[in-house]
C-alpha cells in the first residue's frame, strides 16, 4: 500500500504525527518543522505538545520491559533487512554486528546468561581481603586505651605497647 504524500498527510492532520517523528528524530527547529509542513511555528509547537501529552496517556499503562523488549526486536529486524538489503560489504558487517548486540541484549533482557567472566585468583574484588585501619584516636577513655594497646600488642605477638594518640605524651598508664 503506498504511503500518503507530504501534501495530503498536512491536508489529512497526520502532519502531526509526521512532525512528531521529526521532533524524536531531533529536529528541534520549530520554523524548519513548520516551513516542511506549511505551519506557523506556533501551530507547530501546539500540536506537538498536544500530541506528546496524547502518546504519554497511550504509554502510561505500558510495562517498560515489554517496551524494550519490543524495541530490541524491531531494532534487530530492522538490523537483518540492512543486511538483505546492502549491497556495501562494510554495511552488512555493521549490520550483522547489531544484529547480534541486539540479540545479547534480548536474551539478557530476558534473564539468559550471555557472557561468562572468568577472574584469577586474588583478583575478584568480592573476596579480596578486608583491609581494616586500626587507630586508637577514637578511644578517649585511658582503660580503653591501655586494654586496645594489650589486645594489638597479644596480636601481634609483641610486647611492646603502642601509645594511644589522644593520651599525648604525658599520659600514666597503670601496670
Amino acid at each position: 500500500m503506498p504511503r500518503k504524500s507530504l501534501e495530503k498527510a498536512v491536508e489529512d492532520g497526520e502532519w502531526i504525527g509526521l512532525a512528531w517523528l521529526a521532533w524524536c528524530a531531533g529536529e528541534r527547529n520549530l520554523a524548519a518543522l513548520g516551513r516542511q509542513f506549511n505551519k506557523r511555528p506556533e501551530t507547530v509547537k501546539a500540536n506537538l505538545l498536544k500530541y506528546s501529552r496524547a502518546r504519554a496517556a497511550e504509554v502510561s499503562d505500558v510495562d517498560p520491559t515489554a517496551e524494550y523488549l519490543d524495541g530490541l526486536q524491531h531494532d534487530l529486524r530492522e538490523a537483518l533487512r540492512t543486511y538483505r538489503d546492502a549491497e556495501n560489504p562494510n554495511a552488512k558487517v555493521g549490520a550483522l554486528k547489531h544484529a547480534t548486540a541486539c540479540r545479547e541484549k534480548l536474551a539478557a533482557a530476558k534473564g539468559v546468561v550471555t557472557e561468562r567472566k572468568s577472574v584469577a585468583v586474588g583478583q575478584d574484588p568480592v573476596l579480596a581481603p578486608v583491609q581494616v585501619e586500626s587507630t586508637l584516636a577514637v578511644l578517649s577513655d585511658p582503660r580503653a586505651c591501655e586494654l586496645a594497646n594489650a589486645l594489638i600488642a597479644h596480636i601481634s605477638g609483641g610486647d611492646e605497647q603502642i601509645a594511644d594518640e589522644t593520651s599525648g605524651p604525658d599520659a600514666t598508664t597503670e601496670s
